[in-house]
């Protein structure tokens, strides 16, 4: 687990992923980005990863289109942050190579290496049309803060989430290994550590049925689960990523002749899209391991669970 952890630490937000390490005379003289300019770069740049999954064409219309979720951004962010957005933005097209237009006039005909320059001359293009129709279309409500932390992320602040899904599930019982399938949802609340990093506990309620491999209907399993997760997600661009720890019984209260209880252990690795109505949707592939501790005469009980989880977060106070 700890190694996982250091991994997720280790990522860096993509739009800086092709850019060379600064000298250190450099790093040690340059400016932590505010707040506000960092949280509108993040915004911008995943509207323009999600516009170009979907195909790129021309420029002028896939901006537009883009509009107005980075207006609802842009208003929020003073124009000195706007400034100093702009500014990280170049310095950025600057270590990847400079404008992609004029280098493949000069020959770079390989658009594949242009792709980095490319991505972030579509952000200034974005950031530079919001910008030059915000005095007219920003609505009056939505003031510029210098505390502004972005809408395409569960950044700074109280959040809640609701989220669950389908799980195929391999487990060992009474000294046979089962499969099967069920799911899970849970709500939970949470809050952000700092930009990228945000930590949530839950309340989960889920099941599973189990078959031996003599598929006899009368011996099916049929686990009922009960958890109190905790989890705690890096988020790098349009990616996610969490890792879990769980609190878990088995067996329903006042049914079962007797409850268990054991632990959980779990990934996810995901992304999420634009925001939609106050909601931040988002998907990912599980993966968790469960064990239930012996009791009444029982074995440990080993579960192997792997599935999607569909969930959405919600800040409660926000603008949207």
């Amino acid at each position: 687990m700890s190694g996982l952890l250091l991994a997720l630490l280790a990522l860096q937000w993509p739009i800086d992923a092709a850019a060379e390490p600064r000298p250190l005379s450099e790093a040690l003289t340059a400016t932590v980005p505010s707040l506000a300019a960092e949280a509108l770069r993040f915004d911008l740049d995943k509207a323009v990863r999600l516009r170009q999954q979907r195909g790129w064409t021309i420029d002028r219309t896939e901006v537009e289109a883009m509009l107005p979720d980075a207006l609802l951004t842009l208003c929020r962010v003073p124009r000195g942050a706007r400034a100093e957005a702009r500014a990280e933005l170049e310095r950025q097209l600057a270590e990847a190579g400079g404008a992609p237009a004029a280098r493949y006039h000069a020959g770079e005909r390989d658009l594949e290496v242009l792709a980095p320059a490319l991505q972030l001359q579509r952000v200034l293009l974005l950031l530079d049309r919001a910008a030059a129709t915000a005095e007219a279309d920003c609505p009056f409500y939505l003031e510029p803060r210098p505390n502004f932390a972005g809408r395409q992320r569960d950044a700074l602040g109280l959040t809640l989430h609701a989220e669950g899904g389908g799980l195929f599930t391999i487990g060992q019982r009474q000294g046979r290994f089962h499969v099967g399938g069920g799911g899970a949802g849970r709500l939970s609340v949470g809050t952000a550590l700092d930009a990228l990093w945000h930590l949530r506990v839950g309340a989960e309620l889920g099941g599973a049925a189990l078959v031996d491999r003599s598929l006899n209907a009368h011996a099916v399993q049929v686990d009922f689960l009960m958890a109190l997760p905790v989890a705690l997600r890096r988020t790098f661009g349009l990616g996610l990523a969490d890792i879990e720890a769980a609190f878990v019984t088995l067996g329903m209260p006042g049914y079962s002749p007797h409850q268990r209880f054991g632990g959980r252990a779990a990934v996810l690795f995901g992304f999420s899209t634009l925001r939609v109505r106050g909601l931040l949707p988002w998907t990912g592939a599980v993966l968790m391991v469960e064990g239930i501790a012996p009791a009444g005469g029982e074995p440990w009980l080993w579960s192997l669970r792997a599935g999607i989880r569909i969930g959405f977060s919600l800040q409660p106070g926000g603008d949207d």
